[in-house]
């Protein structure tokens, strides 16, 4: 199996994992496999999932221009970060702000480097402003944290798709051509299509809007999974229906809808992998300190900064909400 083969594999079990976790399952997917991508065990159910994306965007051939678009600056970004770390060892938190070409992107380790980031203590942050005189500025917002995460901001910030049914349509009817084989792999008629768009990124930036109704083409169901949004929508073709269905939206998430507020009392969801990047234990309560105005500088939705007192006194920096779940409301709230 190639690397791109692995880690097409690694994010489609990451996205099936995740939709079970909002839809209060416990799939068991089994080893990896293609045709479909797993064979689920539901208690005493099993079917087939078969995972895929859609992207916003000119389509061609080889696929979404955007989503390559992001992935070959992606790879570049994660370039400069394999030879920081190569250097330093030390785990940070990257965010590339302006003109990400060659020559400024040159600049990033070497002023990285300067900074003598292993000096300075946890959650450190700074900016750097980098300018080559040639091209425009590029700006390097660094945070010291527990795991790396390196990317392009012009990628996440963008405008929302809100007509998502011609591209959930395509990929039915598109999937719907390998369900005989499917079938045949997995020795069973309860074939079932998981549908997801990355709204972490520009190229899957759907937004679900109104009701509408599809033909599944033949599949058991479609789950279309809004990523990281706390909810799925669920096309359900139902006992004699002939292969249409409308949406059903369902999802799992602890405490409130409403924004956060300034003194609510928080701690990190369960699904988050974030607190480990701060050393923040499960059960440690924080309180919002600040709370990201509308519109979102960045991503799918809002952030917060939120202050703990343990392990030590900080304030972690701006994190998306949905990474929290309310404790306790602010006084008067």
């Amino acid at each position: 199996m190639t690397n791109f083969a692995r880690l097409k594999k690694k994010r489609e079990r990451f996205f099936a994992e995740e939709a079970a976790k909002l839809m209060g399952k416990t799939w068991s997917l089994g080893p990896d496999r293609e045709h479909p991508d797993f064979f689920v065990t539901d208690g005493a159910q099993q079917f087939g999932l078969e995972v895929c994306e859609i992207f916003t965007g000119r389509q061609g051939r080889a696929g979404s221009a955007m989503k390559e678009i992001e992935s070959n600056t992606q790879r570049a970004v994660d370039a400069l970060r394999r030879e920081y770390e190569s250097i330093t060892n030390l785990p940070l938190i990257v965010k590339l702000v302006g003109d990400v070409c060659a020559e400024n992107l040159s600049l990033v380790v070497p002023a990285l480097v300067a900074e003598d980031l292993a000096s300075k203590p946890d959650t450190y942050r700074a900016k750097i402003d980098l300018n080559t005189g040639l091209r425009a500025g590029l700006c390097v917002y660094v945070t010291k944290a527990l795991r790396p995460n390196w990317f392009i901001m012009r990628d996440r910030v963008g405008w929302e798709y809100r007509n998502p049914m011609p591209r959930i349509a395509e990929a039915i009817k598109t999937k719907s051509r390998e369900l005989p084989r499917y079938r045949a792999d997995v020795g069973s008629d309860d074939i079932r299509l998981l549908i997801v768009a990355n709204r972490i990124n520009n190229s899957g930036k759907f937004m679900l809007e109104e009701q509408a109704q599809f033909n599944l083409e033949g599949f058991t169901v479609v789950y279309f999974f809004l990523y990281p949004e706390p909810m799925i929508s669920i096309l359900n073709s139902g006992a004699g229906a002939v292969g249409s269905a409308d949406i059903e939206k369902r999802g799992t998430r602890p405490g409130t809808q409403r924004r956060f507020r300034v003194g609510d009392l928080v701690r990190f969801s369960a699904e988050t992998r974030m607190r480990f990047d701060y050393g923040i234990a499960a059960e440690e309560v924080g309180t919002v300190a600040e709370v990201e105005p509308h519109p979102p500088q960045t991503g799918p939705t809002y952030r917060i900064a939120v202050e703990f007192l343990a392990p030590a006194h900080r304030v972690l920096p701006f994190i998306f909400e949905f990474e929290y779940e309310l404790v306790k409301a602010a006084p008067g709230t």
